[in-house]
């Protein structure tokens, strides 16, 4: 009769603890898992809202086929793909490499750490005009310090050559992202015991070694969270493109956030922006597991 008895208490609890979340449950219902769910389902339908004579037809996966042999997609997915290799080649071992000094006892190491996480918390938008007030032809800082100094003759225009423009954007997003990865990777420093340290100095191990062969793979699964950060943020930018050159000049800076925005907002094909939208999705899934992996398989090696 006990038993009986604690077990309806319990069934009752949980009833009680259901019915308290059904209310977050219908709002992540109606405002995540509907709009997926739709925005499925009209990939596969020619929805052209400035052409509505035509009606909407359904097409199965032409759309998606559409966005595959699109010229304009694949370059804005290399543009995007260069973004993400700046940001994971250069960010993770600039990140690393604050995070190992932060991690060291020094003066006024609160204020540093404070200090460092200004960039991060701007939003992209305020970052785009504070690089296009530094990066600016006419009055822009940076080429007032290099003809204070002698550098250059003359202001350059950053942004109109199509190669330096997307290395300039790219840099301007790993400004923005580095101290959150760098603030990662500390806490990530901070959760190595001290003992594995007193324990490599007993044995004689150097501390090249004691990073290499304890530290590092032990910040893996830091690493993994970074690598796909610094990915989904190269695949869906916006913000600072639109700000600092419109995808320009000459599509030069076009990536494939901004390529969305544009096939939605602009030419208003909204079957084809779900069809891009969701192969986008499934890239940056694929590219996931694949580091999921090959950090694995790091860790295993170490």
């Amino acid at each position: 009769m006990q038993a009986s008895a604690q077990k309806r208490r319990i069934t009752s609890k949980q009833r009680f603890g259901l019915l308290l979340i059904a209310p977050s449950f219908l709002i992540i219902l109606g405002l995540m898992v509907y709009p997926l769910v739709y925005s499925l389902g009209i990939s596969f339908f020619n929805l052209h809202i400035t052409a509505p004579w035509l009606g909407t037809t359904f097409v199965g996966i032409k759309n998606y086929l559409s966005v595959i042999t699109d010229p304009d997609m694949h370059s804005a997915l290399w543009h995007t793909l260069f973004m993400a290799a700046v940001g994971i080649g250069l960010g993770i071992p600039i990140s690393l490499f604050f995070a190992l000094i932060l991690n060291r006892k020094f003066p006024l190491r609160g204020l540093v750490r404070g200090i460092l996480i200004i960039p991060w918390v701007i939003p992209g938008s305020v970052q785009g005009l504070l690089w296009s007030r530094i990066f600016d032809s006419h009055y822009g800082a940076l080429n007032g310090i290099l003809i204070q100094f002698g550098l250059i003759k003359e202001p350059i225009t950053w942004l109109l050559d199509p190669h330096r423009a997307l290395f300039l954007i790219a840099f301007a997003s790993l400004w923005g992202a580095i101290p959150m990865m760098t603030l990662l990777y500390l806490a990530g420093l901070q959760s190595v015991p001290e003992e594995l340290s007193d324990a490599c100095q007993v044995d004689g191990g150097t501390r090249w070694g004691y990073f290499r062969y304890i530290v590092f793979p032990l910040l893996l699964p830091i690493t993994l969270i970074n690598l796909i950060l610094r990915t989904i943020d190269a695949f869906t930018m916006f913000d600072l493109v639109y700000v600092l050159t419109g995808g320009g000049p000459a599509g030069a800076t076009q990536v494939t956030g901004y390529y969305l925005y544009e096939a939605a907002f602009t030419k208003m094909n909204y079957g084809y922006a779900s069809a891009l939208a969701w192969l986008i999705a499934v890239t940056v899934t694929l590219l996931a597991i694949f580091y999921s992996r090959f950090t694995r398989t790091e860790g295993t090696a170490s």
